[in-house]
């Protein structure tokens, strides 16, 4: 999904085949999101990445909505405050990286008493953007090597000389 400037959730949740949703690197730029009741029946997996600039954007999770959600992902969602998670009673496993500790002591709250494996982790924030110039990188490397390479895998000597032959 590219940015979004619209709350996705209601189409999205329409969706009666869906079981994995990834929203990554900023691409919704809305307030609100609403997973409204009935919505994201198969949703088995939400993953939440790289969402630092979401000014608290409000995440509801409206009662018998992801009925089917098992594993929730956050990576790097700094300014969402973890609401909703009460209705969705299906869930197993919470993944939480680089979110701050008041998080996930307030998803420890909500999902009290339930049997929910929470998962804390920490890795360097710059790691998402070093992996893409690396990427990047390798890319760039690959055509400056590659320059004057037809793709034959022959000698360009050798092109040189089939051209000469067919401009005769």
């Amino acid at each position: 999904m590219s940015r979004v400037g619209i709350d996705p959730m209601p189409l999205l949740g329409q969706l009666p085949h869906l079981n994995v949703l990834r929203l990554l690197s900023n691409s919704i730029m809305v307030e609100r999101l609403t997973c409204s009741a009935g919505g994201f029946p198969k949703l088995r997996l939400l993953k939440l990445w790289h969402h630092k600039y979401w000014n608290p954007i409000l995440l509801t999770v409206e009662k018998e909505a992801m009925s089917s959600l098992n594993e929730l992902e956050i990576r790097d969602c700094n300014m969402l405050p973890p609401r909703g998670l009460d209705y969705v009673i299906t869930l197993k496993e919470i993944t939480l990286t680089n979110m701050p500790d008041t998080f996930r002591e307030d998803v420890e709250k909500i999902i009290q008493g339930r049997n929910v494996y929470i998962k804390n982790n920490t890795c360097p924030s710059s790691s998402f953007k070093e992996y893409n110039s690396e990427s990047e990188d390798e890319d760039h490397v690959g055509d400056e090597e590659g320059e004057g390479d037809d793709g034959d895998g022959g000698d360009d000597e050798d092109d040189e000389d089939n051209e000469d032959d067919s401009a005769s």
